[in-house]
C-alpha cells in the first residue's frame, strides 16, 4: 500500500514539476520576444531620428557656421549623428555599414566647420561630397522605413539579421554607392 502511495505521490511530482517547467518556458517564450520587440522599436527609432537629424542639406550647415552661434549648433548636430551612428553599430546584420557612414559624414561636417572659421571660399566640393553621403544615407532610411512599415519584430528579424531581405539589399546598395564614389 504504501508502494502504491508512493508511485501516486512520484506520478503527481513529475506532472506537477512538467506543468511548471512549461509555464516557466512560456514565460522565457514570452519575455524574449518582449525583449526583440523593444529592440526592434529601438532600431525603428534609430532610422526615424536619423532620417529627422539629416533633414537640411549641406548648404544650410554653411550657412549656420557663419551666424555666432553656428558652431555650438553644428556640434549638437554632429553629437546626435555620433549617437546614432553608435546605436547603428551595435544594431548588427549589414547596419554597422550606416554607423560608418553616418561617422564619415560627421567627420565631413566637422571638414566643414573647419573651411568656413579659416575663410575658405570654396567649399563647393566639401558640399558635394556631404550632400552626397547625406542623400544615400537619407534614401536608404526612408526605403527601409516605408518597407518594414510599424511591426518592431519586423525591423528586428530584418535589421539584426544580415542574411535578411532587408539587409541584403541594403548592403547592395552600399556597394552601388560606394563603386559611385570610386568613379
Amino acid at each position: 500500500m504504501f508502494f502504491i502511495n508512493s508511485r501516486k505521490l512520484i506520478k503527481y511530482a513529475f506532472v506537477f514539476l512538467f506543468a511548471a517547467s512549461l509555464s516557466l518556458n512560456f514565460y522565457q517564450y514570452q519575455k524574449n520576444l518582449d525583449f526583440q520587440q523593444s529592440l526592434g522599436a529601438s532600431f525603428q527609432n534609430t532610422v526615424r531620428k536619423t532620417i529627422f537629424h539629416l533633414d537640411d542639406p549641406a548648404g544650410f550647415w554653411q550657412e549656420e557656421l557663419k551666424n555666432e552661434n553656428g558652431n555650438v549648433a553644428l556640434e549638437r548636430h554632429r553629437g546626435k549623428l555620433e549617437a546614432n551612428a553608435d546605436k547603428f553599430n551595435a544594431m548588427g546584420g549589414n547596419m554597422g555599414v550606416m554607423g560608418d557612414q553616418l561617422h564619415y559624414l560627421s567627420k565631413l561636417y566637422w571638414n566643414l566647420a573647419i573651411a568656413v572659421s579659416s575663410g575658405a571660399e570654396n567649399t563647393r566640393e566639401l558640399n558635394e561630397q556631404i550632400e552626397g553621403h547625406r542623400s544615400f544615407i537619407t534614401e536608404a532610411l526612408k526605403e527601409t522605413n516605408d518597407h518594414l512599415g510599424e511591426d518592431e519584430m519586423l525591423w528586428f528579424n530584418e535589421l539584426s539579421n544580415p542574411d535578411s531581405q532587408t539587409s541584403k539589399q541594403f548592403w547592395e546598395e552600399f556597394k552601388a554607392f560606394e563603386s559611385g564614389l570610386e568613379n
